[in-house]
């Protein structure tokens, strides 16, 4: 937990990696309860390990942010330009 959390404090992205079933999320869930970092705008989680297809994986995201679809946009670029500005924790599982 240390670890990830010295990392969250240097970097806009942080992704855990490892096989399946080995914890990834259950530690950046510890990490998001015990908030020793601050995240001014909240964390999230996104579910992802059912979707069947990697293209629905931007739409989870925005939904699991309660963004809108804008018809003249991407998911990608709404979720994009909604980001940007803020300090959250997206957990994407």
């Amino acid at each position: 937990m240390a670890e990830v959390k010295r990392w969250l404090a240097k970097t806009r992205l942080l992704t855990l990696t490892g096989a399946s079933g080995c914890g990834k999320t259950r530690l950046a869930l510890e990490v998001v309860a015990t908030r020793d970092v601050d995240f001014d705008e909240g964390d999230w989680l996104a579910e992802l390990a059912s979707l069947s297809d990697e293209s629905l994986a931007t739409p989870a995201m925005t939904s699991a942010l309660g963004i809108s679809e804008e018809p003249s946009r991407t998911f990608s670029e709404t979720l994009g330009d909604e980001l940007a500005p803020k300090t959250i924790l997206g957990i994407r599982e």
